[in-house]
């Protein structure tokens, strides 16, 4: 299902964020810079309480119109599979699966998805989540592996990768992979993000760029923060298959975050700190 060609490397081709109602506004220029796109399926009406193909089919025209390669960022507001109220453990889970089906429509390989776990939870709470967590989630990877989409967890909250770490453990299985924010673990982590990097860059297929002031996660065009991309790139740098790469900037920094990214890309080659 995938769109690369073998032996091309991926990093020649980044995407950027979009959500999906703005899909027609972008896509052009895109396809002027060179670049793909990752929809965001933000807004849950057009998978609930069916799927509403008209709006789907007309971006998946538009991809075609454009040459424009997509990949596809499951819904995450307020979402999660480790509720304690089974009709809201119940909706998360079939606004996911229902995410696979527009993932193959528009070509992508992977699904992006949040878990909903919050590190602040205490003890007993951590345990409740799991356990909910653990009722509906092999059916998710079922699903996800019936469809030929990788599900991908991404990095939110987390103040450390304890919970990849017993996610990976726990859920064996080749439709699961890992999305990893750099942004999320500068801001959010004690764990440097080098660090995550090195832990799980054998799961981690595609990366989140964006820069913010390690506070909070500003999503602030590439280089105007103080998260340090090219560390995070010399990780991934030796890999044969390495991670595809998204930018989660403004539309109006694209250009700007673009040309940071290809320094950044060419200091990790040549070995050299961009000055």
């Amino acid at each position: 299902m995938s769109d690369v060609q073998p032996n091309k490397d991926p990093w020649d081709v980044p995407f950027q964020y979009c959500r999906f109602h703005k899909a027609e506004e972008q896509l052009s220029r895109l396809h002027e810079l060179g670049i793909g796109i990752e929809l965001m399926l933000e807004d849950t009406r057009m998978l609930w309480p069916d799927i509403v193909l008209g709006d789907i089919l007309h971006v998946v025209d538009l991809l075609k119109d454009t040459g424009v390669s997509a990949r596809l960022h499951g819904p995450f507001q307020n979402l999660t599979l480790g509720a304690k109220d089974e009709h809201i453990r119940r909706y998360s889970r079939d606004v996911i699966l229902r995410g696979f089906q527009v993932a193959r429509m528009v070509s992508s390989p992977f699904m992006v998805m949040h878990s909903g776990y919050l590190p602040q939870y205490s003890p007993a709470s951590a345990k409740g989540w799991w356990k909910c967590f653990s009722e509906g989630f092999p059916r998710v990877l079922t699903e996800a592996q019936e469809c030929g989409v990788m599900l991908l967890v991404e990095n939110t909250y987390e103040s450390d990768p304890s919970f990849f770490e017993r996610i990976f453990a726990e859920y064996d299985s080749p439709a699961l992979g890992m999305c990893f924010d750099v942004g999320h673990a500068h801001c959010y982590s004690d764990v440097p993000p080098k660090e995550w990097a090195e832990r799980f860059r054998e799961r981690i297929k595609h990366l989140h760029l964006s820069d913010n002031d390690g506070e909070t996660d500003r999503h602030w065009a590439l280089g105007t923060g103080t998260v340090d991309v090219s560390a995070a790139l010399e990780v991934f740098a030796q890999l044969d298959e390495r991670p595809t790469i998204t930018f989660e900037v403004p539309f109006d920094t694209l250009e700007e975050s673009l040309t940071f990214y290809r320094k950044s890309r060419e200091s990790v080659r040549k070995g050299k700190e961009i000055l």
